[in-house]
């Protein structure tokens, strides 16, 4: 009799390991999905220099994949541009190399799909020198004006490549 509660209590922890397994493996990306959602959003600005918002935001590690849903780029602060955005997409689909952002220590990413649905862009010229988008690259490779009014790139940009 004890024999059998013995094996009673074993049966039990298989289920509810195997039931754990199962809960991870179905929930487990939409809940690391919105983990990344939150935190695309919250440091957007401190990563991008604007703010960055979308509806939903899929990973999957085993496809090395995430799907990007509703994405909206804001322009960048400082100037009074006439539209409210300067890109926003519908979806956007990466599958990626996990193994070459590795190798290359961040430094590039090789990417093996690149999907884009309904993007639309709003470049604005505020003047020959300034638009909408040059803020942001100057935010990303570290821009830095001298005493000669010369701009000086301070950082290198990840190389993105799609095979």
């Amino acid at each position: 009799s004890t024999q059998d509660g013995h094996w009673g209590s074993w049966i039990v922890r298989i289920f509810e390991v195997v039931g754990a397994s199962i809960a991870t493996y179905f929930a487990g990306p939409r809940v690391l999905g919105m983990c990344l959602k939150c935190l695309v959003e919250k440091f957007d600005r401190l990563a991008l220099s604007v703010d960055v918002h979308m509806e939903d935001f899929s990973f999957n590690l085993l496809r090395r994949s995430f799907v990007i849903k509703g994405l909206q780029v804001d322009n960048p602060p400082g100037s009074s541009w006439e539209s409210e955005w300067l890109a926003r997409a519908d979806s956007i689909e990466v599958v990626f190399c996990p193994l070459s952002v590795i190798k290359s220590c961040g430094n590039q990413v090789e990417l093996e799909r690149l999907a884009i649905s309904n993007l639309e862009v709003n470049y604005e010229m505020e003047s020959i020198s300034m638009n909408n988008v040059q803020p942001i690259l100057d935010f990303l490779e570290g821009v830095k004006v001298d005493n000669s009014n010369r701009r000086i790139k301070t950082k290198k940009l990840t190389e993105y490549v799609l095979h």
